[in-house]
């Protein structure tokens, strides 16, 4: 029996250890040893804990506190925003994920979000699998990383291939020839729908699709207009929700980190609050719209159940998301100052534009026709082959 060490180096969120998981537990079942190196430990050690798995910290870059001194346009810029800008940060990094792998002398890594572990294995011989989104996975091949849309990167590829050289030759290891060779040797899987890769057809391999099954779209009618599931950390979070239920009060929320005195303060404004996450499978369909930041997760449940969606995003990969949605008729974007009347005129036209429901619920039932099934089985088969040597 082999032993896999499943890491998390890069973003937010439970959502990335979530794709980990049940492909650990899966191998496990056969006998396999499972260790976990995640970036935030707070976040997700007892998840990982009760399940059974010895978890460490994973090395990852601090980043830069404020606002960054270049718009991110390419995933070389966030290569550069998380260590790849430095010959000295990105050497300190290689030589703690390396400390990591010599700890736990893997068979075989699977990892999520994970940029500067890619380098530290190029040209070990270790397999690696990595689990992604189309914004964290890119395409590992062409001579460089292309644009985000709407975007133009900012750093010179040259300038991160040479930080890279540097780090490589210092340890005696190969310098991949491009930026995106970094990449060219981990076999990428993409774990979410077609439509949602923001590389589409650019990949040699379309994406697998979500790990478990989506549920079945809707079946029957909305009993409220709206469902909020946002974060406290996002500035117009009561802003967003005293407009929202200035509208229609029957709608609720759940938002998450929020302190107890803004709590009470939103109630005391008519905000009707959830204290718990509840049931997003109940409370979507329930809904004739979600308003949420654009997470992957919400996404693929309010598309499979064919309700519209009134995004928010917070960083950079939901606002792509929300592009990637909003293509086809499926979401509103909210972006800006937020002010109430933008909130109040979006909230108007995806209730009274028909097109946004009718195209929901057409989305879902055509999700509904394909093949059923998560991709946790391939994934897992991939894996094994990858423990055999194949």
């Amino acid at each position: 029996m082999g032993l896999v060490l499943f890491a998390w180096e890069l973003g937010e969120g439970m959502g990335h250890v979530s794709r980990l998981l049940p492909v650990a537990e899966a191998l496990a079942e056969q006998g396999h040893t499972c260790v976990f190196a995640v970036r935030n430990l707070l976040l997700a050690s007892k998840a990982i804990r009760d399940r059974g798995f010895f978890v460490v910290q994973a090395p990852y870059a601090v980043t830069p506190v404020g606002r960054l001194p270049y718009r991110i346009g390419a995933y070389g810029d966030i290569m550069g925003m998380v260590g790849f800008d430095e010959p000295v940060r990105l050497d300190a990094l290689v030589h703690g994920w390396q400390a990591v792998l010599d700890m736990f002398r893997p068979d075989l890594v699977v990892g999520d979000y994970c940029p500067v572990l890619a380098l530290t294995l190029y040209g070990s011989g270790t397999p690696l699998m990595i689990l992604g989104d189309g914004f964290t996975l890119p395409l590992p091949t062409g001579d460089t990383f292309p644009s985000f849309p709407g975007r133009t990167p900012s750093l010179k590829e040259e300038h991160l291939l040479a930080n890279i050289a540097s780090v490589q030759n210092g340890r005696g290891r190969p310098v991949p020839p491009t930026l995106p060779g970094v990449f060219a040797e981990a076999d990428g899987l993409v774990v979410t729908l077609p439509e949602l890769d923001l590389y589409g057809e650019a990949r040699g391999e379309a994406a697998m699709g979500p790990l478990t099954p989506l549920p079945a779209p809707a079946a029957r009618s909305p009993v409220r207009t709206w469902f909020a599931y946002l974060t406290a950390e996002h500035a117009q979070t009561g802003t967003i929700l005293t407009t929202l239920s200035q509208l229609d009060a029957d709608g609720c929320a759940y938002v998450r980190d929020i302190l107890p005195n803004e709590r009470e303060r939103l109630r005391t404004l008519g905000v009707n609050l959830l204290d718990t996450p509840g049931d997003l499978a109940q409370l979507v369909p329930e809904s004739a719209m979600v308003v949420h930041h654009g997470g992957l997760g919400t996404i693929e449940m309010a598309l499979a159940m064919g309700r519209p969606q009134l995004l928010v995003p917070r960083q950079l990969e939901q606002t792509l998301n929300a592009g990637l949605v909003g293509q086809f008729g499926l979401a509103l974007g909210l972006s800006g100052g937020l002010k109430p009347e933008n909130v109040h005129s979006a909230y108007s036209r995806m209730l009274n534009d028909t097109s946004f429901a009718a195209s929901a619920t057409l989305f879902a039932h055509g999700l509904a026709m394909r093949e059923p099934g998560g991709s946790l089985e391939r994934i897992f088969q991939r894996a094994l082959n990858h423990l055999s040597g194949g």
